[in-house]
């Protein structure tokens, strides 16, 4: 959990910095990786919300993209939150 609280939350923090300079792809390709990551710590909502992510980057849904990035940035909170607890 450490590793994730360490590598994963810098992997949500570069998702959100591509996501606010526009580059739909790169917001995809970091998803990908944190999506794996997330399952593997079994941060389940998160990892939904990177697959979704992952694939509305790849269909080029804006307004679809907008409202996911909430999402995504409430769940990382939350994981950072439940994984501060714990170590």
């Amino acid at each position: 959990m450490q590793e994730f609280y360490r590598y994963g939350i810098k992997a949500a923090d570069e998702l959100s910095r591509a996501f606010e300079s526009g580059a739909v792809q790169e917001v995809g390709a970091l998803a990908h990786k944190l999506k794996s990551s997330a399952h593997s710590i079994g941060a389940l909502r998160l990892a939904e919300c990177c697959e979704d992510l992952e694939r509305v980057a790849n269909a080029k849904d804006t307004q679809q993209f907008i409202d996911l990035m909430g999402r995504f940035s409430a769940e990382v909170a939350a994981v950072k939150s439940f994984l501060e607890q714990r170590i």
